[in-house]
């Protein structure tokens, strides 16, 4: 709900709003509306100000108020480097996908108390974000969508991934301008924490490309440190770690998008805020994804019911067969998710540091030990022997192509009918020579065509020196390209819901009432008209139908003389809920995005924002339009007074 009382506008209780850059919304919220509360819409995060209609209509994207349509003011998300998340998204851009001509007015919003665009049903239950993106790789597409808190991933059939496993350190990089440790330094060193706490960071987002360092680039002219790799097990990360199982299993993981995923960076920036993100099931535990200096993104995911792994079982390719030109065999079996345990994920991670995106599959085919052909640890270095000490002991430490139980297909009949049966047999993944089998031409362009064949950091592939995947990973877990492949069609329940529990989102969810009164017409429903029946038959005369109701005496009757009759659950339980992005001052880490308390603007209009200091900006970079009472900013969401003439320096906005 918005206010509708023009009052609140024009009796001073909002003075300064939208003169200048700022969240608003969120700062100083409408009483009741739809930042007034715990789960608050996306929108309410972003920055805007009034502007001069006169000047910055077009180029700034401004508009006009609907909720107070006489007022001359225009309200700019653009000018502010915001995002008017409440537009039309025939764009991949906004978060609600209604209509840009859907508005309710006239008789309809006179009934309902309510005119514009509605931000929730009659209930009371709040529209959710939806949210469209798309990423490609070898000009293949794969496309995103959130809606009704459920994130879906549709690219295509079968789609080659290569092995990789995390080897138990963080690689730490030289902070720019720092000068780190000197070559040799012990990391483990007690007097050279400061240093590695002061001038090492995994990640450094303004930093973008620059903060990778290659690894022959590991020693800088001067002699030192412009990396060190530490276990996870190091003080650095304060014992966080200390009881975290042993990373024995690998992934296999291919991109899905360009850095920073430009295309889908919406679906994915909300995704991996919502409560059913970063949640690491056990086979992604055993592979580090619980370590957020590793993936500081992930979401699990599960397959569609026709969603499925394959593995290609064809012979191997040897030296003498390609010497002999003879050719790569791709025989791919499903594999039986029955009796191999499984998980996929959609993860994202600096890769040279800056994110990418990346589906992942997890398999194993039981507990750590060395009947498990996926499992492996290197019998050596400080994680190794920190697992020793933590009494870890029968952990397989020699790498083996996995064994995979699947299902053959027989083929019979002219349409060729497939026919799933079990394979009593395991069998093992045979990993191709090429980069993938999407890429055929890939080598014509330059960009490398053959399969990397160790794993360790990517760095400069092609040259042979590059590896297959991340900078902590295992070199000798190879790659074995396209020996796995997925079916991009997967699903998440972002709100960490399953739709199939009986008290998840009733249609009283809205209302939070155990009993709601329902209005009905006073009238008899049900009774059969042999009138109007199918081609005159009389079948029904004489006949009562069982569900007949007469209304006129049922229930209560209301103070405006409805009858009410009411309608009582079971449960009240909240209805589907989101977290929106994060506003322009702290929140508590893995806390949902609630509004505390602010404080009331003082006289004189003293604000008490909520905002940081370095985001402020002065307020003649949004000169108000006029010397007027700038009332609200419509679009559901009333925006105050915006008083004040502006004096209009620079471009005046």
């Amino acid at each position: 709900m918005v206010t509708q009382d023009p009052a609140y506008y024009e009796e001073g209780k909002v003075g300064r709003v939208g003169q200048y850059c700022a969240a608003w919304d969120i700062d100083y919220p409408v009483p009741n509306g739809d930042c007034d509360g715990l789960d608050v819409p996306p929108w309410c995060f972003e920055k805007w100000c009034y502007v001069n209609p006169a000047t910055c209509e077009a180029e700034y994207d401004s508009q006009k108020s609907v909720l107070l349509p006489k007022t001359p003011l225009r309200y700019s998300y653009k000018t502010c480097g915001g995002t008017n998340l409440l537009s039309n998204i025939s764009s991949m851009e906004a978060y609600f996908d209604y209509n840009k001509d859907f508005e309710i007015s006239g008789t309809e919003a006179e009934q309902i108390g309510y005119a514009g665009r509605p931000f929730s049903a009659w209930a009371k239950t709040r529209h959710l974000p939806r949210l469209n993106g798309f990423s490609q790789s070898h000009q293949t597409y794969r496309f995103y969508t959130v809606a009704e808190q459920v994130l879906s991933m549709i690219g295509e059939p079968k789609h080659g991934m290569w092995r990789a496993q995390e080897s138990g350190y963080v690689r730490e990089y030289r902070i720019a301008g720092k000068k780190g440790l000197p070559e040799g330094a012990d990391t483990t060193d007690p007097a050279n924490l400061a240093i590695i706490l002061s001038d090492y960071s995994h990640y450094e987002a303004a930093a973008s490309f620059s903060h990778y360092q290659y690894p022959h680039n590991k020693i800088d002219e001067d002699g030192f440190l412009t990396y060190v790799d530490l276990t996870i097990y190091h003080p650095k990360f304060e014992g966080r770690y200390d009881d975290h199982v042993p990373i024995d299993l690998p992934f296999w993981y291919c991109t899905m998008s360009d850095p920073g995923g430009p295309n889908s960076k919406y679906p994915f920036e909300f995704a991996f805020d919502q409560p059913g993100a970063k949640q690491a099931g056990p086979l992604g535990k055993r592979a580090g994804f619980d370590i957020p200096e590793l993936y500081p993104r992930f979401i699990r995911l599960t397959a569609f019911p026709d969603g499925r792994s394959w593995v290609n079982v064809g012979p191997r390719l040897t030296q003498e067969d390609a010497d002999a030109g003879k050719p790569q065999i791709i025989d791919l079996a499903a594999v039986d998710e029955s009796r191999t345990d499984t998980e996929y994920y959609l993860i994202g991670r600096p890769f040279f540091n800056v994110y990418y995106y990346f589906i992942v599959s997890i398999y194993s085919d039981g507990n750590m030990s060395v009947e498990n052909s996926h499992s492996y640890i290197r019998p050596e270095g400080k994680y190794y022997d920190a697992l020793l000490e933590k009494g870890f002991s029968g952990m397989k430490t020699e790498v083996t192509n996995p064994d995979f139980h699947v299902l053959s297909v027989e083929q019979s009949g002219k349409n060729a009918m497939n026919t799933e049966v079990k394979l009593k047999e395991p069998k093992q993944a045979q990993g191709t020579v090429f980069y993938g089998l999407l890429h055929p031409g890939r080598g014509h362009m330059n960009f490398g065509g053959g399969c990397p064949n160790r794993g360790g950091d990517y760095a400069n592939y092609p040259d042979p020196a590059g590896g297959a995947n991340f900078q902590t990973t295992l070199q000798e877990v190879t790659p074995l390209c396209d020996a796995v492949m997925v079916d991009i069609k997967f699903y998440n329940n972002l709100d960490d819901n399953p739709w199939n529990d009986p008290s998840y989102s009733l249609p009283n969810s809205g209302i939070q009432e155990e009993t709601i009164g329902m209005v009905v017409d006073p009238v008899k429903h049900g009774e059969f008209e042999t009138d109007f029946d199918i081609d005159g038959s009389k079948f029904l005369e004489g006949k009562t139908n069982p569900d007949l109701m007469d209304l006129s005496t049922a229930g209560v009757e209301n103070e405006s003389g409805d009858r009410v009759i009411d309608a009582k659950f079971m449960y009240t339980r909240q209805y589907k809920s989101y977290i929106g992005p994060k506003p322009v001052f702290d929140i508590p880490s893995n806390d949902k995005v609630s509004r505390t308390a602010f404080a009331e603007p003082q006289e004189g209009y003293t604000w008490a924002s909520t905002f940081r200091e370095d985001e402020v900006l002065e307020e003649e970079t949004c000169p108000s339009a006029g010397k007027g009472k700038g009332k609200g900013k419509g679009k559901g969401k009333g925006k105050g007074k915006g008083k004040g003439k502006g004096k209009g320096k620079g471009k005046g906005n």
